[in-house]
């Protein structure tokens, strides 16, 4: 399927500079993004990468804002805070757990 979109530019009569960037869209953000992410993956715990799914609309909207100077409407801004709640409410419990204080000698058996 590339190779034929690739031979219908080439036909189309655009230059070399356009087919080497659909070699380098193809190469750069698609195979090492995701060699990158499976690699990231591969040092945290399935939970833990799941999180980070999350994070990546969110993020993908910042970029858009803070480098493209997009716009950001009430609607994407409901859907952020309701990505960033459900990572509070995943994570807390995780953060009340280790910051617990334990009393001295609790669960010790005498």
């Amino acid at each position: 399927m590339c190779v034929g979109f690739a031979a219908g530019l080439a036909a189309s009569g655009a230059g070399v500079a356009a087919l080497l960037g659909l070699v380098y869209y193809a190469v750069v953000p698609t195979v090492v993004g995701f060699v990158l992410w499976y690699a990231g993956a591969a040092r945290v715990a399935a939970g833990e990468a799941a999180l980070f799914t999350a994070v990546l609309p969110v993020s993908a909207l910042l970029f858009a804002a803070g480098v493209l100077q997009e716009d950001i409407r009430r609607s994407q801004l409901l859907g952020m805070a309701c990505v960033l709640s459900a990572l509070l409410l995943q994570v807390l419990p995780a953060v009340r757990r280790s910051v617990r204080p334990t009393a001295a000698g609790a669960g010790q058996a005498e």
